[in-house]
């Protein structure tokens, strides 16, 4: 990870830790760039270390509370929010636009940050889900019409909500 994502991502986790304190320890840092000697990249790829997977994991899923013939059913709108961080001129790579679009398929939110604002933003809007049902397809809409009046197409964009088990 380079410097100014480094400083991005230690600000952003911070105020995460103080704004959500009953959550810090549920927003987890994956370890996965940097330079490593030879032997020890080896290591953690037998441990399992994939190339690509976002920086940080939120694990907690988020749901809504529907009656269905007098039973409480929790359908559920997300596993956990996985978060890519990046600088606003950081380069997304392959193997991290397959992990942007595969982790939707099943059954989580995954987006790219690309400065504090952002991840803010995206925080509150996957944690305030679990009062406001559309909540994802308000981002998704704003995304769109941000994609058009630039002429550029993010994967945060094309981002899809998770279906319900």
């Amino acid at each position: 990870m380079r410097q100014d994502e480094h400083e991005l991502q230690k600000a952003c986790v911070n105020w995460f830790g103080y704004q959500y304190p009953h959550l810090k320890d549920l927003l987890i840092a994956i370890p996965n760039g940097g330079k490593r000697h030879v032997k020890t990249a080896a290591k953690l790829k037998a441990e399992g270390v994939k190339a690509g997977v976002p920086d940080l994991f939120l694990a907690a899923p988020v749901g809504y509370k529907v009656e269905a013939n007098g039973r409480k059913i929790i359908e559920h709108l997300s596993a956990g929010l996985w978060i890519e961080m990046k600088t606003p001129k950081g380069v997304i790579r392959d193997s991290q636009k397959k992990y942007l679009n595969l982790l939707p398929e099943v059954g989580y939110q995954a987006v790219i940050c690309r400065s504090f604002e952002e991840f803010k933003k995206e925080i509150e809007l996957y944690l305030n889900q679990k009062r406001k049902k559309d909540a994802s397809k308000e981002t998704h809409k704003n995304n769109q019409n941000n994609a058009k009046a630039t002429g550029k197409e993010n994967l945060q964009d094309r981002r899809r909500k998770p279906q319900s088990r």
